[in-house]
């Protein structure tokens, strides 16, 4: 099944992770999402027809929408206009969800696991908790802006470390 994960950032790329290993193929919003990972729609991610006329060219199914913005447009009415079943919380739990600190204390509660984040200030402290082996999966982000690097492995994210620092 090809499912559009409409979002941006750490979640919808977990979100697209787990629609794929679930063996099933998602689509991202070109624009919008982490290039090279999965597929991504041709369109203009700004205008809802654009994206929804893209979704029905490549025979999306079903759309996760996890971005905010994206749940308060109208872009889950154009895409079930087209046939394509929508999954998308109410307006209202998106302000909750939009909330990092709500979301892990709930995913917590609930026995859920979520990404562990480190936060440092050198590139030492990055370097030792890469190389104690936290976590599987690394997502290097600057601390300012800028666009995350997503390492496959500890040597990736190594050198993903280097280049910020």
């Amino acid at each position: 099944m090809k499912i559009l994960v409409a979002g941006e950032g750490t979640r919808a790329f977990a979100v697209a992770k787990s629609v794929s290993r679930y063996g099933h193929e998602p689509y991202l919003i070109r624009g919008l999402s982490a290039k090279g990972f999965f597929r991504s729609l041709d369109c203009d991610p700004r205008d809802v027809t654009s994206v929804a006329g893209a979704a029905e060219a490549a025979g999306i199914s079903l759309a996760a929408v996890t971005d905010d913005n994206l749940i308060n447009s109208c872009l889950t009415d154009a895409l079930t206009s087209r046939g394509i079943h929508v999954f998308a919380p109410s307006p209202g739990a998106a302000r909750v969800l939009s909330d990092r600190a709500a979301v892990i204390a709930l995913a917590d509660r609930a026995g859920v696991p979520v990404p562990r984040c480190h936060v440092v200030s050198s590139e030492k402290e990055a370097v030792a908790i890469i190389k104690s082996g936290a976590d599987r999966e690394r997502i290097v982000r600057p601390a300012r802006g800028g666009d995350p690097i997503f390492a496959a492995n500890g040597k990736e994210a190594l050198a993903a470390v280097k280049k910020l620092f």
